[in-house]
């Protein structure tokens, strides 16, 4: 943004150096399955099922993983008069009464099963079902950038102001200290990373589990038509979030402003021996000493499964079967998806205010799509030698003219929820309802929602705006792909399918979400598209 590029004209840098280690992790999965199906009457059919997962956490060859311990006295405790009840303190696997694993085994995680189909009569068929699946561990092996390796990496964080406001250091020597090395063997012990930040604190790694359930009708209509209505809802429990820093000041903390950055006399001088971190210096931030960790500037806990969700959804489709050569599928979904801890994915992603008030952080998703349209078809034409129109015509025509097929696809998509922010805060305040704008995408470019509902909130204060704005939307999607084939009978068996493919077929534009940061310049605006133009494609196939 414009405060980077502005550091970046002054020479101020920000950032840090990490020497990670390579890790060599391994996790183990079991998984135990038992199923039955019951033909309780010529109409009804009911299966039942159990299935048990078992995650191994992972462990590390070597041993090179490191747990932040909350309840341990910290190993500088009784040394610094102002806390003389210092906690927390890094531990390592396989040393002492730790195991190899970096948390416990989730043992508990049986999923049963139930469905059930009863046909209502020749052409209609009820069917419902409800299950629990378990998702990934959050235990599962990974890489340094998984956390909890930590106490093996050689960090070094640049400190380029202890005021947040002067700088005291410029690009031409970002690492006036040097820089840590990675430790191991006997120099491991509780006071690695003291002064610094890590990321090996865990709230809970259990595993995330969803509850998924339907219901549906299924009727046959004439011939070759059916029409099948469903409900579908899914909660998850205990779904993961990415990264949460477990050492904030609370919001009453925030509201105190601008005294939490006046620098006071540092307790941990001469007692935190890091020259590479702002905790070793004589004065320190007012605020640093307010953190429920003083002794870390950060203690961020990963992949925490502390989330919920619900989704809930009404889907209909609606299906031509091939007959004379036609066929097409028409989908609709109405949904709604809920949460307090979004995910990356394929949209946007909102990050949360306060871990310990999830309340706050319940909305729709930042990729709900509240309705979704597909219909797609494939008509292969009737010209040629066994078809409606020339099914008698010599073999050199129906080499041209014959077996040609077309197909379609068309999606037509609400847009997503809007992820609110705010300058100099994370979300804004939401002071009206808000005027809906109406119009062509084309003419609401430079204020695509009311701007005047949002306003920049208090210096250190957090907006009341939820994470997203269930009635500001970004722009939906209305797609076409069309193609046609050819298809070269060689012989039994093997034949040759020239394809002529479109994507975005009529170069329709989709655009970007709008500027949604309360305060900035182009607040409400959009400056970019979201898709591609449209693009051809040229193809030979062998199918054999």
């Amino acid at each position: 943004g414009v405060v980077g590029y502005a550091s970046f004209l002054l020479g101020i840098p920000t950032g840090n150096i990490a020497i990670e280690p390579a890790i060599a992790s391994k996790s183990s999965y079991w998984a135990f399955f038992l199923q039955e199906y019951y033909k309780v009457s010529r109409k009804l059919t009911v299966n039942v099922g159990l299935r048990y997962d078992l995650n191994l956490p992972r462990t590390e060859r070597f041993n090179r993983n490191s747990i932040f311990d909350f309840n341990l006295p910290s190993p500088i405790a009784g040394r610094v008069p102002a806390f003389p009840n210092l906690f927390g303190a890094m531990t390592f696997t396989g040393a002492g009464c730790r195991g190899r694993e970096i948390y416990p085994a989730d043992k508990n995680n049986f999923a049963p099963r139930v469905g059930l189909a009863y046909q209502l009569n020749n052409r209609t068929t009820i069917r419902a079902g409800y299950g629990i699946f378990f998702g990934l561990s959050p235990t599962d092996a990974s890489g340094p950038g998984g956390g909890f390796a930590d106490g093996f990496t050689g960090l070094t964080n640049m400190i380029t102001s202890l005021d947040g406001i002067t700088p005291i250091l410029d690009v031409a020597n970002p690492f006036p200290n040097g820089t840590n090395p990675p430790l191991s063997g006997s120099a491991l012990d509780g006071t690695i990373q003291l002064g610094q930040a890590h990321r090996s604190a865990i709230i809970s790694l259990v595993t995330p589990y969803f509850q998924n359930w339907n219901f549906s009708l299924q009727r046959s209509v004439g011939a070759n038509t059916i029409i099948e209505v469903t409900y579908a809802a899914n909660k998850g429990n205990k779904t993961q979030f990415g990264a949460v820093n477990l050492n904030d000041l609370t919001a009453a903390q925030i509201a105190v402003g601008a005294s939490n950055n006046q620098l006071v006399a540092n307790p941990f001088f001469g007692v935190i021996l890091d020259p590479t971190s702002v905790l070793s210096r004589p004065t320190v931030q007012r605020g640093q000493l307010l953190r429920p960790f003083p002794q870390y500037t950060q203690v961020t806990a990963v992949n925490s499964a502390i989330g919920n969700s619900m989704y809930h959804s009404f889907q209909m489709r609606v299906e031509k079967r091939f007959a004379k050569g036609f066929t097409v599928l028409g989908s609709f979904t109405a949904a709604k998806n809920i949460n307090d801890t979004g995910q990356d994915g394929s949209g946007p992603t909102a990050g949360i205010l306060d871990h310990t008030n999830l309340r706050l952080e319940r909305s729709l998703d930042p990729q709900d799509v509240s309705q979704r349209l597909v219909i797609s078809g494939v008509y292969e034409l009737p010209f040629g030698r066994g078809k409606w129109i020339g099914a008698g015509m010599p073999k050199a025509f129906d080499f041209i003219i014959g077996n040609w097929q077309m197909n379609g696809i068309a999606s037509f998509q609400s847009g997503f929820p809007l992820v609110m922010g705010s300058t100099g805060s994370g979300r804004p305040n939401r002071v009206a309802k808000g005027e809906e704008l109406r119009g062509r995408a084309q003419d609401r470019l430079l204020r695509w929602f009311d701007t005047s509902a949002f306003a920049v909130p208090a210096a250190f204060n957090y907006g009341n705006s939820s994470r997203t704005t269930p009635d500001f939307r970004t722009h939906g999607t209305a797609n076409y792909d069309l193609s046609v084939f050819k298809n070269f009978p060689i012989k039994e068996g093997f034949r040759a399918q020239f394809r002529f493919e479109t994507f975005n077929t009529f170069n329709r534009v989709q655009f970007a979400a709008p500027n949604a940061t309360a305060g900035a310049p182009a607040f409400g605006q959009v400056t970019a598209q979201a898709n591609p133009p449209r693009q051809l494609q040229l193809a030979l196939k062998l199918i054999f």
